[in-house]
């Protein structure tokens, strides 16, 4: 029924790919044919068809991540633990490794996963969970927790005003009902604004018929690094990450 594959790798550098997968079928007592296939398919999958038969000391540390999940799968589990199975890849193999997830969720099987990649996060999975110092800190739809903290973000970056007329700018963006906090950083205006179909027209016409000097708008929806530092208090990279009590988990 389940599967796993560790954050270190597990595997033996001085075997072959088939080999490894062929001594995990023999831990789960599979027969000579049903043990043959399952290794075939599970090759095929990770796309290590070609490199079957090398010794793994010879593979790419993303190549040692794909044996790693094919070893997960000989079983034909129902359910996937997967702990941060992208950590130390570099960009391609990470990237590459998503697909090999996406390509099992849409296989049917249900993925539980740790990871401290936001974007891992908000890219792969339906439900997350945000865990700090052994808690649940919050829990939902990655569209859920960003629409949670209840607002947006817009920066408009202003040519050089008179204090004054800042000031008088800022307070006429204040009487906006959707607006909740504005601050003034270095000629640029940060509104938090509660999400509103109209909101940033609206402030840009205020702000174009003020004949106000707009050098740049930039309109930003909550991040999940928001979600987990309004949460936690603290960014991720911040956490007490070797002692492992902070991290986020999701499942697909």
């Amino acid at each position: 029924m389940i599967g796993y594959v560790p954050q270190e790798k597990s595997v033996d550098r001085f075997m072959t790919g088939r080999e490894h997968l062929e001594l995990i079928a023999a831990l789960y007592h599979l027969s000579g044919e049903e043990a043959k296939k399952r290794v075939q398919e599970a090759l095929k999958l990770v796309e290590l068809e070609e490199k079957a038969d090398e010794l793994v000391r010879n593979y790419s540390g993303g190549m040692k991540k794909k044996l790693d999940i094919a070893c997960g799968l000989i079983p034909h589990p129902k359910i996937m633990f997967m702990d941060e199975p992208s950590l130390g890849l570099d960009v391609q193999s990470r990237l590459r490794i998503w697909e090999h997830i996406k390509d099992l969720k849409a296989r049917g099987i249900t993925i539980l996963m740790s990871t401290n990649y936001l974007e891992e996060a908000d890219q792969l999975c339906d439900r997350i969970a945000i865990i700090d110092s052994g808690k649940i800190r919050a829990i939902g739809s990655p569209l859920e927790l960003k629409k949670g903290l209840g607002e947006d973000r817009i920066l408009i970056e202003l040519g050089q005003m008179a204090s004054l007329k800042m000031k008088d700018l800022i307070e006429a963006i204040r009487r906006f009902e959707f607006v909740n906090e504005v601050h003034e950083l270095q000629n640029t205006l940060e509104i938090w604004i509660k999400p509103q179909q109209d909101a940033f027209a609206a402030l840009f016409q205020k702000v174009g018929n003020g004949h106000y000097p707009i050098q740049a708008i930039h309109y930003m929806r909550p991040s999940l690094e928001e979600v987990f530092i309004k949460h936690t208090g603290h960014k991720i990279e911040e956490s007490p990450s070797n002692q492992g009590d902070s991290s986020t988990r999701a499942e697909n």
